[in-house]
């Protein structure tokens, strides 16, 4: 697995910190569902705001073959070896786009300047989680074009090159 930040832009200015939730006609999201999510990410954002990035790698999980696993440890340390390096100012939660079980978008922004600001897109570099369902949990995972179920998140990306 490689850690890669993703840039997930599509260049229209946005109201800053908008949270879309998107229901599709495939799922029905509870109350429970959209609790225990926003628990996870705002659990995940706090501690990578705090630079917990031991406590963030193994709240992390990889979806292979329907099966959700814990991320092994050669690339948790690379992703805590990874973030350790980077300036990190601010962390806040930008988006919500919530599809299916295996295919949702959490938009993360973390200031990585100074001088940077998470609500004018400044000194900032976005990633995305993606949380999946699996026999009734929820897990974190990196939202990764190789995963099942969300490839087609990337079409927009790759008609904008």
């Amino acid at each position: 697995m490689t850690l890669t930040f993703v840039g997930c832009k599509s260049g229209k200015k946005k109201d800053p910190l908008r949270s879309e939730y998107l229901r599709p006609a495939s799922m029905d999201y509870s109350s429970k569902d959209s609790s225990e999510i926003k628990t996870l990410v705002d659990n995940y954002v706090e501690n990578f705001k705090n630079k917990n990035f031991r406590v963030t790698a193994s709240m992390l999980y990889t979806l292979r073959n329907d099966s959700i696993l814990p991320l092994s440890e050669e690339t948790k340390q690379k992703y805590i070896d990874a973030y350790s390096r980077m300036p990190i100012y601010d962390c806040a939660v930008k988006g919500i786009i919530l599809r299916s079980d295996k295919n949702n978008e959490v938009q993360v922004s973390v200031q990585i300047m100074p001088n940077g600001s998470i609500e004018e897109e400044k000194g900032v570099t976005t990633f995305c989680l993606n949380p999946v369902l699996k026999d009734g949990k929820w897990y974190l995972t990196l939202l990764d074009e190789y995963a099942d179920g969300v490839e087609s998140v990337y079409d927009k990306y790759k008609e904008n090159q």
